[in-house]
């Protein structure tokens, strides 16, 4: 057995020389023990105290509402109803009751015969309730007034249907314009825009 006291230093050849092949790796054993728990040791450093955690902020307050925006202005009035005529001016007829929807007024005589496009001006320069200006009638309105007539009251529209083409507001291809009641309400022809002339009627919505 070999006595190490404390703080003596041994070489491994003496160490090895005393203790013998066994011995000497038992000794190397307890080194290599020692060197290890010093290290532990030293590993063992307290570590710091960790800090404390930050406190959360403030919630923010709560933004104001927004004031409430100014009503928009009130629109512009619509157009007319289409609630139909009541009163006709003279030389006219109502086809259909009194501000029923679709009655309108027509001229109760033909007019003088003219060109087509002189027709239109003729009806645009005559004087209607309500500064309404007449137009050149439709295919509708002259078939209506043809087919049912004035209204109850109103002065009969004569000399449709009786042999005379009018003009309607119709063309029909290039240059040629529609003319109905050359032998009935439902009579259709055509006739030159630019040179024919034909008798016509006036209408009022």
């Amino acid at each position: 057995m070999v006595h190490i006291s404390k703080g003596a230093s041994i070489s491994p050849t003496v160490a090895a020389t005393r203790l013998g092949t066994g011995g000497f790796a038992a000794w190397m054993l307890l080194l290599v023990l020692l060197a290890g728990c010093g290290g532990n040791q030293g590993l063992e450093a307290d570590s710091g105290d960790k800090g404390d955690k930050g406190e959360n902020g403030e919630k923010g307050d709560k933004g104001e509402k927004g004031d409430k925006g100014e009503k928009g202005d009130k629109g512009e009035p619509g157009p007319p109803g289409s609630a139909g005529v009541v009163d006709c001016a003279p030389g006219f007829s109502r086809v259909g009751p009194p501000g029923a929807q679709g009655s309108f007024c027509i001229t109760q005589q033909q007019q003088e015969a003219e060109r087509f496009f002189d027709a239109i001006d003729v009806c645009w320069s005559q004087v209607a309730p309500d500064d309404v200006k007449p137009h050149l009638c439709t295919m509708d309105e002259w078939y209506l007034a043809c087919s049912q007539g004035a209204d109850v009251g109103q002065p009969i529209v004569t000399n449709m249907a009786d042999d005379d083409e009018e003009w309607i507001a119709q063309t029909s291809g290039a240059g040629s314009g529609i003319v109905m009641g050359q032998s009935s309400c439902q009579s259709l022809g055509t006739a030159s825009v630019l040179s024919a002339s034909r008798p016509y009627r006036c209408c009022v919505r």
